[in-house]
């Protein structure tokens, strides 16, 4: 080496030159990985491949299987909207002497909680002989031997309960048909003898009444009239006013007591103001005597003129002695069915007015399982129409 360092500097050829340029094996080889790297890249670009470069995996995917859970909102089915004031159809009047007989010749089985009385089932209405086409429905009549709706429809008179010296009470629940779950609540729970005043709106009332007289309760029909602030105050549709026409009350009547069938009698809701008007009140009156029914006063008016002007019409009528659920409290209910049970000593018989609400429901259920230990009967109101008390 020491030879080399003192010889002098020469010029290098062009094949040293050369040969100094000559890539050595692994440069070789890398440039050949390069360029086919560069090569690869290029044709993927070219080519119509949206996914080039990522992952794919192809597999088959089954349609999604609807899972219905607890969350899941049912649909309802779709009803047919009733234009407004429409009429439902009424079912079809049944024959007198063959609902008789189906009535009475098969075999009822009643299930009774201790204490409780229960009632004998009423007749299914409607009945064709009291029944009458109008013009929005059947209407009440008189049959053609005289038989009225009031004795049709009411509990069979028990001889030996009117000869009963025992103090006697009759109850009316009221608002019912109104709200589905307390009117059923009232049906299954409360005694045959207690009656039932239903609201004249609402569908499917009629199956309700049947239900109801099945298991003995006695219906009358609400039949809406004007209170003092109406309409601010609106007790409903086809509400008889005290300034209406008397054709036009009379066509609502007509109206109002084609909703249903099967009832007894009629009774006001609110119309502090109508009953107040005996002008007005003396037409209506006059038709619910003609088509054989009795009218039960509520008690909530005390300037009410029914009981002159039905006397005027000798349209049979009762009025509530006790107001039970005035304060819709258990122990008020309590109290005012205490006194309801004073009235009934002192009078003979005595009528509660209430409504039907869950609270007046449970208290009248439970108070009626010991009424019988205290020497007192619970009766359908049609009794107090019978026995002569005014």
């Amino acid at each position: 080496m020491q030879d080399d360092l003192r010889q002098p500097l020469k010029r290098k050829t062009i094949r040293d030159r050369l040969r100094a340029l000559t890539p050595s094996k692994l440069q070789l080889a890398s440039t050949v990985a390069v360029v086919v790297g560069a090569s690869a890249m290029g044709w993927a670009y070219m080519q119509d491949a949206p996914f080039a470069g990522e992952p794919v995996i192809t597999m088959k995917i089954h349609p999604l299987e609807k899972i219905v859970t607890a969350s899941t909102p049912k649909k309802k089915p779709t009803e047919p909207v009733e234009p407004e004031n429409t009429i439902p159809p009424e079912p079809d009047p049944v024959d007198l002497a063959a609902d008789r007989a189906i009535i009475y010749g098969q075999k009822v089985a009643i299930i009774e909680r201790p204490g409780m009385r229960t009632a004998r089932p009423l007749r299914r209405a409607p009945v064709k002989a009291v029944s009458e086409r109008g013009p929005f429905g059947l209407l009440p009549k008189k049959s053609r031997n005289g038989q009225t709706p009031f004795k049709v429809y009411s509990a069979k008179a028990d001889h030996s309960l009117s000869r009963s010296s025992k103090p006697k009470i009759a109850v009316v629940i009221s608002g019912m048909g109104i709200n589905a779950k307390l009117t059923n609540q009232a049906i299954k729970e409360l005694p045959g003898q207690i009656t039932f005043a239903f609201a004249p709106y609402g569908r499917s009332i009629q199956p309700t009444i049947n239900k109801a007289r099945a298991r003995g309760h006695e219906i009358l029909l609400h039949l809406p009239m004007e209170p003092f602030g109406y309409p601010g105050v609106n007790p409903g549709p086809k509400t008889l006013l005290a300034s209406a026409e008397v054709a036009e009350n009379l066509k609502s009547l007509q109206w109002l007591m084609s909703r249903f069938s099967g009832y007894t009698g009629v009774t006001n809701y609110m119309g502090a103001k109508f009953t107040s008007d005996g002008g007005a009140l003396l037409p209506v009156f006059s038709q619910i005597k003609n088509r054989g029914l009795v009218y039960f006063d509520d008690g909530s008016n005390d300037s009410s003129l029914t009981t002159s002007i039905a006397q005027a019409v000798n349209l049979s009528t009762r009025a509530t002695d006790v107001v039970i659920d005035s304060d819709q409290t258990a122990t008020s209910i309590q109290r005012a069915l205490q006194r309801l049970e004073d009235t009934a000593r002192r009078k003979g018989i005595a009528i509660g007015f209430g409504t039907g609400l869950s609270i007046t429901i449970d208290t009248l259920e439970s108070w009626s399982r010991t009424l019988s230990d205290r020497g007192i009967v619970l009766v359908p109101l049609s009794v107090a129409y019978r026995s002569g008390r005014s």
